[in-house]
């Protein structure tokens, strides 16, 4: 059998997978004891208020099937029901407003902390008429093995060194960032540094001017604080996982293991931050090498930034006490690597005392 014939065969046989999907589907839905939402119930349940404007504005119905299969996404009865839309092919078709060069924020809910942000810049579809014909193809695959992860767009986030690297996104938690206040300050060095980038990506611009916004980005007062805030979060996200493991039997420990490796990534983003924050106070100390669009640091910058410290200090100690605690326990997961990473984090924050 020749490679045509190969493909052929593979291709009816994944749109024979296809087409089972969706009579499984027709038929979940028809013994579902869920009501289906009304379109104007499904939009309103679309964390992202700009998606929601979008389709409202632009009049969007869902049909039935799409309905359902954003309930189970938005307010699933269940795990299965919400694991159903990923483990087996099934797309929906979501327009949205976000477009080249657009400075987006990917929201995070950090419950009883606030919201935070990821700032980057899109990537995906010129205008409506790209995102149509995207949506079109994947509609049309014959082997269509598409799921609900192709709804997702493409973004260039802004790392904390200054540099982009791109993620994907469900639109349905991104916002306009200059729709979200306080985020997109004017006259701010990070606004002007995204502003030059999404010029960048629309086919604007010039790479001199990025490279001289990245530099004084860097150097200033105003990406230092958000570095700290950013420990912040890491330190009290890391503190209260800890405490929750703390209250585990040696079972639920084991049970839990892959768990506790997220807690080691934790790990390395703290120390990793408090790093760039002390790049980041020698960079103020110095009279040379600041950016071309440095200023003097004020007193209200002075004063967050001697609050987040202390709560840097403290927060970090008390974990570090917590860490040495638990890692002594018998039972205690992953000991070693453990014991690397407190040794590195007490290296590190030392440092900056």
């Amino acid at each position: 059998m020749g490679d045509d014939d190969g493909k052929k065969e593979w291709r009816e046989h994944m749109h024979k997978i296809r087409m089972e999907m969706d009579a499984c589907i027709e038929k979940e839905m028809a013994e579902s004891t869920v009501p289906l939402p009304s379109n104007e119930e499904i939009i309103s349940l679309i964390p992202s208020k700009a998606v929601r404007e979008y389709l409202i504005k632009k009049g969007h119905v869902f049909g039935e099937r799409d309905r359902e299969l954003l309930r189970r996404y938005l307010k699933p009865q269940n795990d299965d029901e919400f694991n159903s839309i990923y483990e087996v092919g099934r797309y929906v078709s979501l327009p949205h407003p976000f477009r080249r060069g657009d400075i987006v924020a990917f929201v995070h809910n950090k419950d009883k902390w606030g919201d935070s942000y990821d700032l980057g810049i899109m990537r995906s579809f010129d205008d409506d008429a790209a995102w149509t014909s995207w949506d079109k193809a994947i509609q049309k695959r014959l082997m269509d093995i598409t799921d609900f992860s192709d709804v997702a767009t493409t973004v260039e986030f802004l790392m904390e060194d200054g540099s982009f690297s791109h993620n994907h996104p469900n639109p349905m938690e991104l916002e306009f960032a200059k729709d979200i206040p306080g985020l997109l300050l004017e006259n701010s060095l990070r606004t002007s540094y995204l502003q030059v980038s999404s010029d960048l990506i629309k086919g604007d611009g010039s790479l001199e001017l990025y490279e001289m916004y990245k530099k004084s980005y860097l150097a200033s007062p105003e990406h230092l604080i958000e570095l700290l805030q950013k420990v912040k979060y890491e330190v009290l996200g890391y503190k209260e996982s800890f405490e929750t493991f703390k209250t585990l039997s040696k079972k639920e420990k084991d049970k839990l293991e892959s768990e506790l490796g997220s807690m080691e990534i934790s790990t390395w983003r703290i120390t990793h931050y408090v790093e760039d924050c002390k790049a980041a106070i020698t960079a103020l100390t110095r009279k040379k090498g600041r950016g071309t669009f440095y200023k003097e640091i004020t007193n209200e910058q002075k004063k967050i930034l001697a609050e987040l410290l202390g709560v840097i200090f403290s927060e970090s100690e008390t974990i570090l006490s917590q860490v040495e605690d638990y890692i002594k326990l018998a039972e205690c997961p992953r000991k070693r690597l453990y014991q690397k990473a407190l040794r590195r984090a007490i290296k590190k924050i030392s440092l900056l005392r």
